[in-house]
């Protein structure tokens, strides 16, 4: 079975089919405002859906001394700036 949503942003096209307990395994990917994504997740035989979405993210930066600096990005509207300490 495949589910198809389409949108102003782009379209995503669904995977499902069934696992051993009778559930719909979702699996795609799609591209909306904020960037590339992929979902994967299922639809219940009780008819209760859950999935995740995942962004395609990019990060660069530079280590100086115990620290990691730079910035990350996700599309036209994520991004942000990253500091991790060790």
């Amino acid at each position: 079975m495949a589910w198809i949503l389409l949108s102003q942003h782009g379209g995503l096209m669904l995977i499902a089919p069934q696992n051993s307990a009778g559930d719909d395994i979702i699996s795609g990917s799609g591209t909306d405002e904020v960037g590339g994504y992929t979902i994967e997740g299922r639809i219940s035989v009780d008819t209760s859906v859950s999935f995740t979405k995942r962004y395609a993210t990019h990060y660069d930066g530079w280590k100086k001394g115990n620290a990691i600096f730079g910035i990350w990005g996700a599309g036209l509207y994520s991004d942000g700036i990253i500091v991790i300490w060790k």
